[in-house]
């Protein structure tokens, strides 16, 4: 590669072009939210979804269910399948070892709620989240860990069985019954990378919530909490999640959002949590609380700004250089006066890989890259691909020695037309 290409340079995002001179073509796979990963976590590179016979069925990269997820695993990215039968387990996950892998389902993330590779994994509603995570170093039940530990991947596995399963294991069944509960077990609000942020029962942040253990009392209570993320997420339990309801703002046109639906923050806001006696509708406002029997309210203070925070005193933190840093859930690279690169490519010594920083001085991940004549992946780790296989929009392209993406060529005696796809 062209050792200039260590300047700052103008590159295009290719993620929403789509032409037979661009090779994205595929914008929900291109989109995907970013996830900082953890370099020195070894990446997955293919896994095993099975039924509880041990049957393995198909991973896909949207809703649709029609692109199948075949190559490495992006991290943080997020994969679909579907099943009839009421568990699965993961039963073989390749790349990393096991003893370094554990599942979590849902939001169960405490260490008595994992699960190993080969465990049985009940499904608790239509649609259950798979947490794979796979940490630097063997898994610890005593360690507390934070985000910056693992790499994570997200597999939503819906259940299209007998509801009859999922209404005796797990809830009533919502069509025949209302709700009468009006409070909640339990309340937790995360931010972008699925860590907890601590709730606080006073405006002075003495007192912390026990999100755990909610009781009749709380009901009506308003709670107090700080973040610097850009994204945060409410999640609750005791109460069915149909008849619960998020509001990221308090005008009356606001639109009700569901729980563990991402909630943009840019600024200080309250969130409010409401409990109906019956399922609300899909465009549910918040001047709409005829059938509104419980509430909480979260007074969100936002402490953002780039990342930066400040002491009692004003005095801003002395910001790291010449290292990976992470802000807001994102990795940068800050310079030797403690600046993060943007708009530029940095090639890291200790790995040997070819980084992407953005103009907002975020790491690149899962996107092509325009550079001069030629484009350029980056995988979920950041790093660019060499001499790869990229799946793309159901067409394959392939990255050469250079990481540039090769035309009108022979790979392996697999041909490659002047779009960069393998003509089949």
């Amino acid at each position: 590669m062209n050792k200039n290409i260590k300047r700052t340079i103008a590159l295009a995002l290719a993620v929403g072009t789509a032409s037979v001179a661009t090779p994205v073509t595929n914008y929900n796979l291109l989109t995907t939210k970013a996830y900082a990963s953890n370099y020195h976590a070894r990446g997955v590179d293919s896994l095993t979804l099975a039924n509880g016979s041990g049957n393995s069925f198909k991973l896909y990269t949207s809703t649709s269910y029609t692109i199948e997820a075949n190559g490495s695993l992006g991290v943080g990215d997020i994969y679909y399948a579907t099943t009839t039968t009421a568990s699965v387990k993961i039963t073989s996950v390749s790349g990393p070892d096991n003893d370094k892998v554990r599942i979590f389902r849902g939001n169960d993330t405490s260490s008595k709620d994992d699960y190993k590779i080969g465990d049985s994994i009940s499904l608790t509603d239509d649609t259950t989240t798979l947490e794979v995570r796979v940490y630097e170093n063997n898994y610890n039940d005593n360690k507390h860990y934070s985000s910056s530990d693992y790499n994570r991947y997200l597999i939503k596995v819906k259940y299209t069985g007998d509801d009859s399963y999922l209404d005796h294991h797990h809830h009533y069944s919502h069509n025949d019954y209302d709700n009468d509960d009006d409070y909640l077990d339990s309340l937790y609000l995360y931010n972008k990378n699925r860590d907890k942020i601590q709730l606080y029962e006073d405006n002075k942040y003495d007192d912390k919530l026990d999100s755990d253990d909610l009781d009749d009392d709380n009901e009506g209570d308003t709670f107090y909490a700080k973040t610097s993320s850009d994204v945060v997420s409410i999640e609750t339990s005791g109460v069915d999640h149909d008849y619960v309801r998020v509001f990221k703002a308090t005008n009356d046109s606001s639109k009700a959002i569901e729980t563990g639906d991402d909630i943009p923050v840019a600024g200080d806001k309250t969130l409010t949590v409401r409990i109906y006696n019956e399922e609300p509708d899909d465009d549910i406002e918040y001047e709409d609380d005829n059938n509104v029997i419980g509430e909480y309210k979260i007074k969100l203070e936002y402490t953002g700004n780039n990342g930066a925070t400040s002491t009692n005193t004003g005095s801003p933190i002395t910001a790291k250089s010449n290292q990976w840093v992470q802000v807001n859930g994102y990795w940068q690279y800050n310079d030797t006066l403690g600046n993060p690169l943007k708009s530029q490519w940095y090639y890291d010594r200790n790995y040997g890989k070819w980084y992407y920083l953005g103009s907002d001085g975020r790491m690149s991940v899962n996107c092509w890259l325009s550079y001069g004549n030629s484009w350029y992946y980056v995988g979920g780790s950041g790093a660019m691909l060499t001499n790869y296989w990229i799946l793309t929009g159901g067409k394959y392209y392939y990255v050469g020695s250079y990481g540039a993406m090769v035309t009108n060529t022979i790979i392996s005696g697999y041909k490659i037309g002047a779009d960069g796809a393998w003509i089949k």
